[in-house]
């Protein structure tokens, strides 16, 4: 009788760690293999934004803070900041690579300090869903000017 209940026991754990590693799984948690490459706005940055051209994406973004739209205008300014590190050959941007694998890859510790703030907001903006208004898109700005004014020093 009591190896029943054992017999019991170790399949129903068996199958909740199946059903708990599924669930990990098929929610983006856990992900084998390559890292999708056609990335949704809402995960963050498509490759084909990347490629756009600075002054396209400056437009975009002036269009954008007159409509209101300040978390758009901010993660696009994030894009147009990949590409100012990339141009000063700061970091290389690659698709399977993380916005904490940029961060890694800069020497300055005051450019790093500067990206890894704005990095935290774009988490907060993008991943978190947390609209920003005015004040808070400013406050991103500064970051985004101070890593301008480094980067251009460190090229």
């Amino acid at each position: 009788v009591d190896s029943v209940f054992d017999f019991i026991k170790w399949f129903l754990i068996g199958i909740f760690l199946i059903l708990l590693f599924y669930f990990i799984y098929s929610n983006g948690y856990i992900k084998f293999g390559k890292r999708n490459k056609n990335l949704t706005k809402e995960q963050g940055i498509t490759w084909d934004e990347i490629s756009l051209d600075s002054d396209i994406i400056k437009k975009k973004i002036q269009e954008l803070i007159a409509q209101g739209n300040y978390n758009e205008a901010f993660r696009l300014n994030y894009i147009r900041i990949l590409k100012l590190l990339e141009k000063h050959k700061l970091i290389k941007i690659r698709p399977e690579k993380t916005n904490y694998d940029y961060l890694s890859e800069l020497k300055s510790s005051d450019l790093k300090n500067s990206f890894n703030s704005l990095t935290i907001l774009f988490d907060y903006i993008v991943y978190g869903a947390f609209n920003i208004g005015n004040e808070q898109y400013k406050r991103g700005e500064s970051f985004i000017n101070k890593i301008e004014k480094i980067s251009q020093k460190n090229s």
